[in-house]
């Protein structure tokens, strides 16, 4: 009878020890979600070694629209899109799409005319047509804006003045020019903001009235927030983009 105790002592106290492992390793397999900027969870695969919790490079890049190559002991992040994007240098030409890490801007095309009629601008803008002086012309460069965020984000979109950062035209001359209009469809004023859900984007062109002797050469504009436009000197993003090949 002894022995008969001792054994379900024994076969007792493995019981207990197999449940608290099983327990142990259950708690341990717990997933922690990363997530990024607020948004859905984007990656379960976690995995925490003595206190330090390690995710996937390759969730992590996917997350920011980015792919990740691992290649000659190296791990390449580069941009989902390609050769058409560039990621977190903010500078490109037309046709490429410059991402900051938060938004998307792109330069579409660029023009030069001597008359332009709006055609993204609502009833807030009442001007509907502009046209270059004597011994000028217009330049028009045709962007797009987009909110790379999980939240909704309204933006300054009035191209100039105290809240537009460094919004300008450069040429090709060292000579720096403000806009003269924007053709944009803003959802309030004073100055002028516009609100873009979570991926959504916002087509406008901004209109430069120059000498006809100028050539550009870039676009720089600064990406502020409207909730920032007070702070527009320190809370923005500057982007440039190159108008000559």
């Amino acid at each position: 009878m002894q022995a008969i105790s001792n054994r379900l002592m024994v076969g007792g106290f493995f019981c207990a020890a197999l449940a608290g492992l099983v327990a142990g390793v259950a708690l341990a397999r717990a997933p922690i979600m990363l997530v990024i900027n607020g948004g859905t969870p984007v990656s379960t695969s976690t995995t925490s070694i003595k206190g330090v919790t390690y995710v996937p490079v390759k969730d992590v890049a996917k997350a920011l629209n980015m792919t990740a190559v691992v290649s000659n002991g190296k791990i390449n992040i580069s941009p989902a899109g390609g050769a058409n994007q560039s990621a977190n240098k903010n500078v490109g030409k037309i046709g490429e799409e410059i991402f900051t890490g938060k938004y998307r801007f792109m330069v579409n095309s660029v023009q030069e005319a001597q008359t332009y009629d709006m055609k993204y601008a609502n009833s807030r803008i009442f001007t509907k047509n502009i046209k270059a002086g004597e011994g000028e012309k217009l330049i028009i460069v045709d962007c797009r804006l987009k909110n790379g965020t999980a939240k909704q984000d309204e933006f300054v979109v009035s191209g100039t003045g105290d809240y537009a950062g460094i919004t300008s035209l450069a040429d090709t001359d060292e000579g720096s020019h403000t806009t003269d209009i924007m053709d944009v469809s803003p959802d309030e004023g004073a100055p002028y903001g516009a609100k873009l859900l979570p991926g959504a984007a916002l087509r406008f062109a901004m209109v430069f009235k120059v000498n006809k002797s100028i050539q550009p050469k870039d676009l720089v504009f600064s990406i502020v927030r409207y909730d920032d436009r007070s702070d527009a000197d320190t809370k923005r993003t500057d982007v440039r983009i190159h108008l000559t090949p």
